[in-house]
């Protein structure tokens, strides 16, 4: 993110990004400023934010229950003392990891965006110089 008045670079915390998406101003390190996103800034921020949460809670539903099963198989095996086929502990783990890609792979979002903050969420007029 970059302050729309002096172009400082930003790298707001996930309080002060989760501050932007409620509209409430948050302070540019280097003019001061009290800063917002436009609109349509907010609306993509909000839409980002509300995609990662989807995403963790599917990462719980999935990831919960393979680990328990994981637990519960690893018990039985090492109490039975043989396994279903050889290499079993080797595919629970290779299909842990494969899950694990997917999931990383579903929260990553290779958009590449600059949100850009200005007092007020409004743009200053192009044909003024910025004001700090």
């Amino acid at each position: 993110m970059s302050c729309g008045h002096c172009n400082f670079s930003l790298k707001p915390t996930y309080q002060q990004a989760s501050n932007l998406v409620q509209q409430q101003p948050i302070r540019c390190d280097q003019c001061s400023s009290n800063l917002l996103l436009d609109e349509a800034d907010r609306q993509v921020l909000d839409h980002k934010f509300k995609s990662g949460a989807r995403i963790g809670k599917l990462a719980v539903m999935i990831m919960g229950p393979y680990f328990l099963l994981g637990l519960a198989t690893s018990i039985h095996v090492i109490s039975v003392g043989s396994s279903p086929f050889p290499g079993f502990p080797a595919v629970l783990v290779g299909v842990g990891f494969a899950l694990a890609y997917v999931l990383k792979t579903a929260a990553t979002d290779d958009a590449e965006y600059d949100f850009a903050l200005f007092r007020n969420g409004e743009r200053p007029d192009e044909t003024q110089a910025p004001d700090h």
